[in-house]
């Protein structure tokens, strides 16, 4: 009886404590731009995505409302192209773009970005293309298992070695698994590295890493596609994997990577290899 008298006492005093906010001055916040960009030699085209930032108190939603007219320059060993404003009516998404070829698109090479919205704001950023993924890869144990669903589930534990120059290097691999879910035809399925802090791998050189991979259905064979990225692709990536929504009011806030001086977003760059890994 005392620790329920103690329970009602305990809701008494928080629910007496929570008071409506009335009459509070929201401060005006302007938004920013936000940009999003990723570079690599195997792109024919630059594509800009550029919308503005929504407000953090209010209203929240996804459509994000695209910037229109600005001026989107990319520029590299003193060559400057101005990306144009393109909206793709398929995908039904706006972006910016321009033809890559007049621009070294290879590893090593130092880009700029530089944008002005038609009020005169400007950001900037840079990056460098990283180097083409110089690693080693094998398959060296399969694992299955009963779900919750009492369906079969297969874990593929892939030995990764990162060789890249870097004495840090970032990586993003995926995996692409064909097999026969359903008996009269090949199925195909990507599957992410298992990690319960995200999917992309920050690595010392020539750092061993046990990677596990989780499929619904039995392989008959495998291609381990691996992103070489810089350091912005892997921190802003990783930022958004462990972003929570919001629904825990308990959760740690997550802050979003950014390298976009005087807006938020990214601007960055990877390089891809692939590669078939035999199953015994």
């Amino acid at each position: 009886m005392k620790n329920i008298f103690l329970l009602l006492v305990t809701v008494f005093l928080l629910s007496a404590c929570v008071k409506d906010a009335n009459n509070v001055d929201l401060p005006e916040i302007d938004p920013k731009l936000v940009t999003q960009s990723f570079l690599t030699e195997d792109e024919d085209n630059i594509i800009v995505y550029l919308t503005w930032s929504s407000p953090i108190f209010g209203t929240f939603d996804y459509d994000f409302e695209t910037v229109k007219n600005a001026d989107v320059f990319v520029s590299n060993n003193g060559n400057k192209i101005k990306l144009n404003y393109y909206f793709d009516s398929n995908k039904q998404e706006s972006y910016y773009t321009a033809s890559a070829a007049s621009l070294t698109m290879k590893s090593g090479e130092k880009f700029n970005l530089e944008i002005t919205d038609s009020t005169g704001n400007k950001v900037t950023s840079t990056t460098i293309i990283p180097e083409k993924p110089i690693y080693s890869a094998k398959l060296i144990s399969m694992d299955s298992a009963l779900s919750q669903y009492d369906d079969k589930e297969y874990s593929y534990h892939i030995e990764f070695q990162g060789n890249n120059s870097n004495d840090i290097n970032y990586y993003y691999p995926i995996i692409i698994g064909y097999g026969h879910y359903y008996s009269n035809q090949q199925d195909i399925v990507i599957l992410r590295y298992n990690s319960r802090n995200s999917p992309y791998v920050k690595a010392n050189k020539g750092e061993t890493i046990n990677l596990v991979f989780d499929s619904y259905m039995l392989l008959d064979s495998m291609k381990l596609i691996v992103l070489h990225t810089d350091e912005a692709y892997y921190y802003y990536h990783k930022s958004i994997y462990n972003f929570d929504g919001g629904d825990n009011p308990f959760s740690e806030p997550v802050i979003i990577y950014s390298n976009i001086e005087n807006g938020l977003g990214v601007f960055c760059s990877y390089n891809t290899d692939i590669q078939k890994i035999p199953i015994k």
